[in-house]
């Protein structure tokens, strides 16, 4: 488990999950800001702070963060010091994927404004007169390029299958010994075990949480597997590596 790497995939989600929010505030040159981007504040709310942490995961986090919740109001009152805890971890973490969401926010932008200015000069000058058929090709531009820079970011993202057998059988060899620690979290079709949020959110049980984030990498990375359950996993993994001293005989 990698603190940082969790931070950072929630917020790169957040983004991806909310891109038309982001593409319209990139689009108007908006600040990441709570009163300037509109459904920002609900969405991050929901999303990202209000989660439930176990004591374990709160440890966890507040070992961890780098931007600790000082607001002490937050958590006074609370009866019970495991909601205290609570509290504290959600505030806590939420304030690094905020740090975080608003630094790729702020390349995305600048990656949009250096785009817009470099158009050709042929759109450049037919959005820069003022009647308003020519306000609508200036907003279709922006529109265009704003959608094309979420795009290009959301493109590191994806997970091409692989198709080379002996990377396939290191994958679900992997998967295997994985699960031998996850436990009942193992007894899932691949691609579908999950952390329920009465468990928390699995930073106290880290080869749980490595798990169930594999276990959904190796859906897409061997679709011909999502959704088998363990039985047939093992019946592809054989079928393979019979493949597999076929090729290396030839």
């Amino acid at each position: 488990m990698d603190y940082q790497r969790d931070v950072e995939k929630d917020a790169s989600d957040f983004i991806l999950e909310h891109k038309d929010m982001f593409k319209e505030a990139i689009k108007e040159g908006k600040d990441f800001d709570l009163n300037d981007i509109e459904g920002l504040d609900s969405a991050f709310h929901e999303n990202i702070t209000d989660r439930g942490y176990t004591p374990e995961d709160a440890i966890y986090i507040l070992e961890n963060c780098e931007n600790e919740e000082t607001d002490s109001g937050i958590w006074e009152g609370r009866d019970d010091w495991r909601e205290e805890l609570s509290a504290r971890a959600a505030y806590s973490y939420s304030n690094d994927v905020w740090v975080a969401i608003e630094n790729i926010y702020n390349e995305l932008k600048e990656d949009f404004d250096a785009q817009y200015i470099e158009a050709s000069d042929e759109i450049k000058t037919i959005a820069k007169k003022d009647d308003d058929d020519d306000k609508e090709n200036d907003d279709a531009l922006k529109d265009d390029i704003a959608a094309q820079v979420i795009k290009d970011y959301a493109a590191q993202f994806t997970i091409e299958p692989v198709t080379d057998r002996k990377e396939q059988i290191h994958l679900i060899e992997r998967w295997l010994e994985m699960g031998k620690a996850a436990s009942t979290w193992s007894g899932y079709p691949v691609g579908s075990s999950y952390i329920d949020s009465r468990c928390g959110t699995g930073h106290g049980m880290l080869e749980i949480k490595d798990y169930v984030e594999f276990d959904h990498e190796l859906a897409k990375k061997i679709p011909a597997i999502s959704g088998k359950y363990k039985t047939d996993v093992m019946e592809y993994l054989t079928k393979i590596k019979k493949m597999r001293c076929k090729d290396i005989k030839r």
